[in-house]
């Protein structure tokens, strides 16, 4: 299977962000909603925040900094789409980032199981968003998000299976990967587009 995916995607390479607060950042907003929903949650976050940058006429959203994201109320954050849940857990993570607590260079020159524990003692990370910025941030080629709703999704259509794939399924057929599961993810989630 993954044989073909990588004839049919060839040169398919892990796309990473530039750093672990906004994998964060991003992993909450994406948490239990369509990428739609999260990319609109993002635009709304970043307009409110003045995260905005615009050249040659053309605007570009980005995330704000910790330390502006914790100028604004749990109720501005809510204001941009987040649950109340979420607006917490991103302003508890941003003042941790903007406090020295968390910091893209502890977590990302951490051997890749302590940092997933750093990462998972967080309030709001879980395993998805840990699995998700091991991938994206610290570029772990093994970091598999197996409760991904789009991977599950194209590994159900893949092997015919009718239906979304179910977590322990997933895992099962990811084992196969080691150790290379973040790269056989992105060629997965080729599929869908």
């Amino acid at each position: 299977m993954l044989a073909r995916l990588t004839r049919k995607f060839r040169g398919v390479r892990l796309v990473g962000m530039v750093d672990l607060w906004e994998c964060l950042l991003w992993s909450i907003i994406g948490q239990q909603i369509s990428v739609a929903a999260a990319f609109s949650v993002r635009s709304r976050l970043a307009r409110r925040t003045g995260a905005v940058v615009s050249w040659k006429g053309i605007e570009f959203e980005g995330f704000p900094t910790p330390e502006r994201l914790c100028e604004f109320s749990i109720a501005q954050i809510h204001g941009c789409g987040f649950t109340r849940q979420k607006a917490e857990y991103a302003r508890d993570i941003a003042r941790m980032f903007a406090d020295g607590m968390i910091s893209d260079e502890a977590i990302t020159s951490l051997p890749f199981a302590e940092a997933r524990q750093q990462l998972l003692a967080l309030r709001g990370i879980g395993p998805w968003s840990v699995e998700y910025a091991m991938m994206r941030a610290a570029l772990d080629p093994d970091a598999c998000p197996v409760e991904d709703i789009g991977l599950r999704n194209a590994i159900g259509k893949a092997y015919g299976l009718g239906r979304q794939a179910t977590v322990q399924q997933t895992t099962s057929i990811c084992e196969a990967w080691r150790p290379f599961r973040a790269f056989a993810t992105f060629y997965f989630w080729q599929t869908l587009f």
